[in-house]
């Protein structure tokens, strides 16, 4: 029973990570586009003209590099990270988050990840931490808090949608308990087995 049970364990986990990749996907994809349009909106508006953390990254690039960095590679960049490494450390922490819901889970994901942004990566650009090397107060810092809310909210909730879809595949924390069961009802089996087995015997040797 358990060469049986075994292989098909290794399989499904093999699988698992696999079934979810598309979600992953498009809800960071989801997310992206959301924040794409708030970025353009600011644009447009005029909002923080002197705060564009994009060409930032960019200016970083060059420099780090010493090449010449296309205007349009941070937000290729921003993209890919969005479906892959975020998305993909969203879904793993899914059901870590607290929350009842993807949006509320996406809201904190975006919280923590605004801190990290503002702390980390804003000095490494230059701009300070949340970016207030600009000279324009809390602004900066509350509209990159924005940003972020406006891609993992999205994403969150997207990811919330099709994570509980009916239908989906048993969590491999329910191997063990897998496992446990299919020992029982061998166990339970195998009495009855034997019998029907013993019982031939029986009766050729009365015989």
């Amino acid at each position: 029973m358990k060469r049986t049970v075994l292989p098909i364990l290794k399989l499904h986990k093999l699988l698992k990570p696999r079934s979810n990749i598309w979600k992953v996907a498009v809800a960071g994809l989801c997310g992206s586009v959301t924040h794409t349009l708030l970025m353009l909106l600011k644009s447009k508006l005029g909002i923080l003209e002197a705060f564009q953390p994009y060409q930032s990254l960019q200016v970083a690039l060059r420099y780090w590099t010493g090449e010449y960095v296309h205007p349009l590679l941070p937000w290729l960049i921003s993209y890919v990270n969005g479906s892959t490494v975020a998305g993909v450390s969203f879904a793993n922490l899914y059901r870590h988050l607290p929350g009842a819901s993807g949006l509320v889970k996406g809201l904190i994901a975006g919280v923590l990840g605004w801190l990290v942004m503002d702390l980390i990566f804003f000095p490494l650009l230059g701009l300070g931490l949340f970016a207030t090397g600009l000279g324009l107060g809390p602004w900066p810092a509350l509209f990159s808090l924005a940003m972020m809310l406006a891609y993992s909210v999205v994403m969150g909730a997207v990811y919330g949608i099709v994570y509980s879809r009916p239908h989906k595949m048993a969590e491999p924390s329910d191997a063990p308990r897998a496992i446990t069961t299919l020992k029982v009802q061998a166990s339970a089996t195998t009495p009855r087995a034997t019998k029907l087995l013993v019982r031939p015997e029986r009766i050729k040797h009365a015989g």
